[in-house]
């Protein structure tokens, strides 16, 4: 099952716009970071990143799971994300090619549960 998680900044306000933008990089460094330390996890760094129109701006992981296990340490790490950076992230699937928003989580949201997500998911 082809997943992904990405920052959800469509609700940021202004300010908050602004500290997400500055923060950018080093989020992408993070997860950069994050990934060869994920044998078990095919996954890609995904960044669209639209200073213009932040509700736009995606950056995150677009990965590929076969059970539901595999989606803890994706969740941890986006987890502790939200914590240090004070944002929330959006999980959602790929269905024919075309991204497709499952749920939210993170620092406004609540804490991202790999059992549920995956029950949402349906793996």
């Amino acid at each position: 099952m082809q997943l992904y998680i990405y920052c959800d900044a469509s609700k940021l306000e202004d300010d908050d716009v602004k500290t997400f933008i500055s923060n950018g990089n080093t989020i992408i460094k993070r997860l950069l970071e994050f990934l060869p330390n994920n044998d078990q996890l095919r996954a890609d760094l995904h960044q669209e990143i639209d200073q213009e129109n932040p509700a736009d701006i995606k950056i995150g992981l677009d990965f590929h799971v076969k059970k539901a296990k595999q989606l803890e340490k994706p969740l941890n790490f986006f987890n502790d994300l939200s914590k240090e950076f004070k944002l929330d992230f959006v999980l959602g699937l790929f269905t024919d090619g075309k991204p497709e928003d499952v749920c939210f989580f993170g620092f406004e949201e609540g804490k991202g549960d790999s059992f549920m997500i995956s029950q949402y998911v349906g793996l």
